[in-house]
């Protein structure tokens, strides 16, 4: 049949090229180096494309023109950030402990809610603009971890590095680091 054939045409090229590299082992070894030195020269001038505007985005789409005039506005005034608190528990465990969960939502309450300075009051959203969201998968998945750790309510799962609530996938893993998952 067919398959034999093909089967047979494989394992003799196979015996052929092991043939040859059994009696000129040193070619081998330093063709094969040189070829792969040859080759790994592309890496220095390797530069990866991910930006998903420039890449993935159609030339007259809105997102781009509500970019240009961000980069229009931020030109003279530096450029758009957001603020990224990272926490770690003092004495090296996890943070989603019941103590560490309840403190967690309190200070995300605190501090994502309002911020005073100098007497006056400001509100997370003064700060984040577009970026406003971002923390809301934390703030999901800290009410979650209490429903299901603390209050002992089973209807829920959590998984990592995605959890689903109503069929929307989140995405926890760049709000969350350093996780340990068990089956």
């Amino acid at each position: 049949s067919c398959c034999s054939v093909v089967e047979l045409k494989t394992q003799r090229a196979f015996y052929v090229t092991g043939l040859f590299i059994g009696r000129h082992p040193k070619f081998c070894l330093i063709f094969t180096s040189l070829l792969a030195l040859t080759l790994s020269a592309g890496v220095l001038k390797f530069r990866e494309l991910n930006d998903i505007l420039e890449h993935f985005t159609p030339d007259n789409s809105p997102s781009r023109y509500e970019y240009a005039v961000t980069r229009e506005f931020f030109r003279d005034y530096g450029s758009p950030f957001h603020v990224v608190v990272a926490m770690k528990a003092a004495d090296g465990g996890s943070l989603l402990r019941p103590e560490y969960v309840i403190y967690l939502s309190g200070f995300m309450s605190q501090y994502v809610l309002n911020v005073t300075h100098e007497g006056r009051t400001y509100a997370y959203s003064d700060f984040c603009g577009s970026h406003c969201e971002t923390s809301d998968a934390l703030s999901i998945f800290l009410s979650m971890y209490r429903d299901v750790k603390i209050r002992k309510k089973a209807n829920v799962k959590l998984t990592y590095p995605t959890m689903d609530i109503f069929g929307h996938r989140i995405y926890l893993a760049n709000n969350i680091f350093q996780v340990d998952v068990n089956n």
